[in-house]
């Protein structure tokens, strides 16, 4: 089961693997990277896959994909992450909108008729 973490205001250093310790990565990507983990984890399970069988269709080794599993967000760009919805079979739609604060948000939205 992957665990979800709910971050508001936070910034977490040096969470991306691309980082360097010295930059921060918003709350507000964390959440993002790991709402699509939980999907990625949803659709595994949906379909009966085991962890090799996801691993070969996501093109990533099975090691990977347990950490996918165990939500361990550090080891995943948001790219990768949406490169493995699509290696399962999934559209991935990004929509922009004018933000209602100052900043603006990072989120999954459902899907349609969902």
């Amino acid at each position: 089961m992957i665990c979800e973490y709910i971050f508001m205001t936070r910034t977490v250093r040096g969470i991306s693997p691309e980082a360097d310790e010295s930059r921060s990565v918003s709350a507000d990507t964390i959440a993002l990277r790991l709402e699509l983990m939980r999907r990625l984890g949803e659709i595994i399970v949906e379909r009966g896959l085991t962890q090799t069988q996801a691993a070969e269709l996501m093109y990533m080794d099975q090691p990977r994909v347990s950490a996918l599993i165990k939500g361990r967000v550090q080891k995943f760009s948001t790219d990768r992450l949406l490169k493995a919805l699509s290696d399962l079979g999934q559209d991935v739609e990004m929509r922009i909108t004018p933000a209602r604060t100052k900043r603006g948000l990072f989120r999954v939205a459902p899907a349609s008729g969902a």
